[in-house]
């Protein structure tokens, strides 16, 4: 299932409509893989019994992926450079993503609400949630693990107060993070 429709730009009118969530909402996981120092943006299991964890404090980004209690692999983003991509505003899947690279690899974390719209104009938007992890291979998809609904906590977004919280604001026009002014 994919989960995050990259090519889609559909712009649907909202007005006479409310959203309705569909899916998970925030649930606190039993079981932390580890104590994240300052915020806690993403965690989630994935079938397996692995544990997804995305953690942010001043100085970095840490995402943290494997069985629980011992994490298989943990990478780092500085906050300057966290990889990070907030929605840009269109298209009727609003999504977050944050990127960590790891030499030919890349673990692309997602956070996204998928609106759907019905033929009924006075009809509910029903707003689909979905959150998991996209691992690219030079680029080249090799695996997708959707995080269990009942076990996510937080969201990717989290990172944009964050990061600006820390000085940074997002150019729009560079498509990047810079020292806000």
């Amino acid at each position: 299932m994919t989960f995050w429709p990259r090519s889609e730009f559909l712009n649907a009118p909202t007005s006479g409509r409310h959203a309705v969530l569909v899916g998970s909402a925030l649930a606190l996981l039993a079981t932390p893989l580890t104590a994240c120092p300052d915020l806690t943006v993403l965690r989630c299991r994935v079938e397996g019994g692995r544990q997804l964890e995305i953690c942010a404090d001043a100085e970095a980004v840490r995402y943290s992926f494997g069985p629980i209690g011992n994490p298989e692999l943990e990478l780092f983003n500085p906050l300057a450079a966290s990889g990070y991509r907030p929605w840009p505003g269109v298209s009727r899947t609003i999504w977050d993503s944050v990127a960590f690279e790891n030499g030919a690899y890349v673990y692309e974390v997602v956070t996204s609400l998928e609106r759907i719209y019905p033929d009924d104009e006075d009809a509910d938007i029903m707003v689909l949630r979905r959150d998991g992890i996209y691992v690219l291979k030079n680029e080249m998809p090799v695996a997708e693990l959707t995080c269990l609904p009942e076990t996510v906590e937080g969201a990717v977004d989290l990172l944009y107060d964050h990061l600006g919280k820390h000085g940074l604001c997002w150019s729009f026009s560079a498509h990047a993070w810079e020292v806000c002014e």
